[in-house]
C-alpha cells in the first residue's frame, strides 16, 4: 500500500546492524592530515589508518568499528595539539620547558608503529597536564609598560561574547576597521541640506561607548584617503554628477570635516582617543590613476593642509596625529613619505608615522623592516604599528596554510616583537588587524595569532615569550 521502504546508507554486502560510514569518512579525511611537522615520523598514525580500513572491511560488530574510529580520531586530535608545541620555544615561560619535553616524548609515541592505546592515552594526559601548568597570559599585561596592544574590530564582533572575551583579555586599544572611514561618517543628505559638511556619528559612537564602558583606548582611522571616500564629497552641491569643486572650497570642506569629528570627540569622548590617522596611503596612491584628492588639488599639497587643520581642530585633546601607509619598506618609499611630510613636520603639525605592516612569510626581510623603523625614528617621528598581520602566501591565491608556513609565521612574529621592544621608546602602539583568523580580511591565509576557535597559535606564544624575556 505504501510502497517499498528504502534504507539509505547501506549497500549490498553490508553486515546487518553495523554502520561503518562514520569511520569511512574519518579515514577519508585522514588523507588530508598535515604530518609535515613530525620529523620523527607518524607510524602510529599510519598504523591506525590501516587498522581502520581493515575494520571497515572485516568488522563483525559495531563495537569493533567504534573502537577503530575512537583510536584514530583521538590520535588525530592529539597530533593537532602536539604539532602546536613541538617546535615552539617556551623556555621563558614557567613550565615551558616541561611542555617542550612532554611534546617531544609525545612525538616519540606518534612515531611508533606499535604504540598501544594506553601509551597514547598516557602521552595525551601528560601533555594536557603540562599545558595546563603553563597558565594563562594576557598580551596587554605582558606589554603594559612598553606600548599599547590593539586590535581592529567591527560592530558584529562587539556583540559576540567569544569575540569580546578575547578582545578584553588581550587588548587595551581598538581601531574601527571600517566605520570611522570617510564613507562611514560623511552624510550626503544632511550635507546637501545644510550646504556644508555634516557627519553621522551613529556607528562611531557605538565603538566609543564600548571602549569607554570597558576601559579601552581608541585609534581614529582615517580622514584623507583616496579610497572609501564618497565622490560627492569632492563635487559641487555634494552631488556625484556635479563638477569638481576648486581647491579653496575643498579646503573648507576638509576643515569642516575635521572640526565636526574632533568637535564631537571633545564634547562626548574627551579622554578616549590617543592617536588619529589623518592621511592614509598617499604615497601608495602616487601610481594610481584615480585619486579625487589629487584631481581637485592638482598635487599633494592637501596633505600639509590636512595636518594643519587637524592640529587646530584637535587642540587640547592630546590626540597624536599620524600619517599611515603600507609597504614602507619598499625601495625608496620611506624616503618619499618623509619628503611628503616635511612641511607638516616643520610646522609641528604631525607626530608620527603609522606602519600598517600587512606582511607575508616571504616579504619583507626583518633587516628591511628594522631599517624602515630606523629611518622614521631618525627623522624625528613616533612610530605606531597600525594594521599588523602576516599572511602565509604572497597573495590570496596561495596554497592552504600548512605547519611549515605556520612555523615561519610564528618566527616572524617573534622577530617583529623583538624589534618593537628594541624601539619601545619610539613605538607607542602595536595594533593587529583583527581578533582572530575568522575575523580577518585575509582569513584564508590565517594571518593572525588566534585561530578561528580563538585558540592561541604558535605566533601568540612567541609574542608572549618575547615579552616575558624582556620583563626578566
Amino acid at each position: 500500500m505504501f510502497g517499498e521502504v528504502v534504507l539509505t546508507g547501506k549497500k549490498p554486502g553490508d553486515v546487518p546492524g553495523i554502520n561503518p560510514y562514520k569511520l569511512m569518512s574519518l579515514v577519508e579525511s585522514a588523507n588530508s592530515v598535515d604530518v609535515s611537522a613530525f620529523t620523527k615520523g607518524v607510524a602510529a598514525f599510519t598504523a591506525r589508518v590501516e587498522a581502520a580500513k581493515e575494520a571497515i572491511d572485516t568488522a563483525t560488530t559495531q563495537a569493533q568499528i567504534d573502537t577503530a574510529y575512537n583510536e584514530l580520531n583521538d590520535l588525530i586530535n592529539f597530533m593537532n595539539v602536539v604539532k602546536r608545541y613541538t617546535n615552539l620555544d617556551l623556555s621563558s615561560l614557567p613550565n615551558g620547558e616541561e611542555v617542550n619535553k612532554t611534546a617531544a616524548a609525545a612525538e616519540d609515541v606518534i612515531a611508533k608503529a606499535d604504540a598501544t592505546s594506553e601509551e597514547v592515552k598516557q602521552a595525551i594526559e601528560a601533555l594536557d597536564a603540562a599545558i595546563a601548568a603553563l597558565g594563562s597570559y594576557s598580551l596587554k599585561e605582558v606589554y603594559e609598560d612598553k606600548f599599547y596592544i590593539g586590535a581592529a574590530v567591527h560592530l558584529n564582533g562587539l556583540n559576540d561574547e567569544k569575540y569580546t572575551k578575547n578582545l578584553l583579555t588581550h587588548y587595551n586599544s581598538i581601531t574601527a576597521e571600517n566605520d570611522m572611514k570617510p564613507d562611514a561618517l560623511l552624510d550626503k543628505a544632511e550635507s546637501q541640506a545644510a550646504g556644508k559638511v555634516v557627519c553621522n556619528f551613529e556607528k562611531m559612537d557605538q565603538y566609543c561607548d564600548f571602549a569607554v564602558a570597558n576601559g579601552l583606548k581608541l585609534r581614529g582611522h582615517t580622514f584623507v584617503w583616496h579610497s572609501q571616500t564618497p565622490t560627492w564629497f569632492f563635487k559641487e552641491g555634494f552631488d556625484d554628477n556635479g563638477p569638481y569643486v576648486n581647491p579653496d572650497k575643498m579646503d573648507k570642506r576638509l576643515e569642516q570635516f575635521m572640526n565636526q569629528v574632533f568637535g564631537h570627540i571633545k564634547e562626548k569622548y574627551p579622554d578616549l582617543f590617543y592617536a588619529y590617522d589623518i592621511c592614509n596611503e598617499v604615497v601608495s596612491s602616487y601610481t594610481m590613476p584615480n585619486n579625487n584628492w589629487k584631481t581637485v588639488y592638482g598635487d599633494y599639497s592637501y596633505v600639509t593642509k590636512a595636518f594643519e587643520y587637524a592640529r587646530k581642530a584637535s587642540e587640547g585633546t592630546g590626540i597624536l596625529l599620524y600619517y599611515n601607509d603600507y609597504n614602507e619598506y619598499d625601495e625608496g618609499k620611506a624616503e618619499q613619505i618623509i619628503e611628503l611630510l616635511a612641511d607638516a613636520k616643520a610646522a609641528g603639525n604631525i607626530d608620527g608615522i603609522g606602519m600598517q605592516s600587512h606582511l607575508n612569510i616571504e616579504y619583507p626581510s626583518m633587516a628591511q623592516y628594522r631599517a624602515t623603523i630606523e629611518k622614521f625614528v631618525a627623522a624625528g617621528y613616533d612610530v605606531q604599528i597600525t594594521e599588523l598581520d602576516i599572511a602565509t602566501a604572497i597573495d590570496g591565491n596561495g596554497p592552504p596554510p600548512d605547519s611549515e608556513m605556520a612555523a615561519k609565521q610564528a618566527k616572524i612574529y617573534k622577530e617583529l616583537f623583538k624589534i618593537y621592544i628594541d624601539y619601545k621608546d619610539y613605538i607607542s602602539s602595536v595594533t593587529l588587524w583583527g581578533i582572530n583568523d575568522q575575523h580577518s580580511w585575509r582569513g584564508s591565509q590565517e594571518p593572525l595569532i588566534f585561530d578561528r576557535e580563538y585558540k592561541e597559535k604558535d605566533s601568540f606564544w612567541n609574542i608572549i615569550s618575547v615579552g616575558l624575556e624582556e620583563n626578566e
